[in-house]
């Protein structure tokens, strides 16, 4: 499953605004992450960037579980999606990828990534 929209921009250019504004719609989804920075891995294969993805992983994984064990279905589902997509061997892989952006058929799903 591919995004049916990628934001590429540079900093200061108004992407987390078109983010937002995006990701208030029930239509469209954005997965756990606003920056996967999958293609600039795949492309320029920095080596800060697999670190600094899950280190925004793991900080999500604990702002749910910080909520506690009775957290609503919709949260225990992101819970799951977050703990598969912060496995290391996994990262900038094509099914990390994939489940970065699963969503139903009628979502919109979106990536937003500098450049």
């Amino acid at each position: 499953m591919i995004p049916d929209i990628v934001c590429i921009g540079a900093q200061k250019a108004g992407t987390t605004w078109l983010h937002t504004m995006l990701t208030t719609r029930p239509d469209v989804r954005r997965g756990p992450l606003k920056e996967y920075h999958y293609f600039s891995y795949r492309f320029a294969r920095e080596p800060w960037m697999k670190g600094a993805v899950l280190n925004q992983l793991n900080a999500e994984i604990k702002k749910i579980e910080a909520l506690g064990p009775d957290i609503p279905t919709w949260r225990q589902d992101r819970l799951s999606i977050l703990r598969a997509l912060s496995n290391p061997e996994r990262v900038f892989t094509a099914e990390w990828y994939q489940l970065a952006m699963s969503a139903p058929q009628n979502i919109t799903k979106c990536d937003f990534s500098p450049s």
